[in-house]
């Protein structure tokens, strides 16, 4: 039998221990003050709160309710001047940015467009792609002549495209559409298209998982 063992790594100078102990607590006591404060004020309670910031003030100097930025944006709008409100708001904006260190970037996805047409989406307009798995998903949309219902799935990681369904009505799916909503619910691993004609408004849902395209809703004629 093996016995696995547990080493823990830290310091054992009480002096290092306390001192980190000490600002733990002041930080929390600190956090306390702010949420009771708010709290009173929320309610109404004015005197409460200015009597609290007086003893606070004494016992602790370096204690920030909150920052004049926010002080004057919560007068502002308790006084209901929107329009104050927008301009604190607007002169406040580089202070929103501080401290951003992320950076979009745009890469091109290097994938030569081969000459079997059958293992790459035709060109289009008004489709709908939804991401899962580091997959995307395509389905539908417009070639300038007509609506689209074949369904593709681009794999990010093997950077090729596979088509899964070149006809999706004839697999129980949705019609040819173009311009219409897909969303993708993440946790069961399915997409939803809205299938709206004339006579009937019904919800597709393909499951990703086990590839398999289901009816959910309908309702009569509208």
């Amino acid at each position: 039998m093996i016995i696995p063992s547990i080493r823990v790594y830290g310091s054992c100078c009480r002096a290092e221990i306390s001192s980190y102990q000490s600002r733990i607590d002041s930080f929390n006591e600190e956090e306390s003050f702010r949420a009771c404060l708010h709290f009173l004020r929320s309610r109404g309670y004015q005197t409460a709160v200015q009597a609290t910031l007086d003893q606070l003030s004494q016992t602790k100097p370096n204690f920030n309710f909150e920052s004049e930025f926010e002080s004057r944006l919560y007068h502002s709008l308790l006084s209901r001047d929107f329009v104050k409100s927008e301009e604190i708001i607007l002169s406040n904006l580089d202070s929103f940015g501080t401290g951003r260190t992320y950076k979009a970037e745009w890469k091109k996805v290097k994938n030569q467009k081969p000459t079997d047409q059958s293992t790459w989406p035709c060109e289009r307009s008004g489709h709908q792609m939804v991401a899962f798995d580091n997959c995307f998903y395509l389905f539908g949309g417009w070639t300038g002549h007509s609506d689209l219902n074949d369904f593709w799935q681009f794999d990010a990681e093997q950077n090729k495209w596979n088509m899964l369904s070149s006809n999706t009505q004839q697999d129980n799916g949705p019609s040819p559409r173009s311009c219409f909503k897909m969303v993708i619910d993440r946790q069961l691993g399915t997409t939803n298209t809205l299938e709206y004609t004339r006579l009937n408004n019904w919800l597709r849902e393909y499951l990703l998982v086990g590839a398999i395209c289901r009816q959910t809703t309908a309702s009569g004629a509208s």
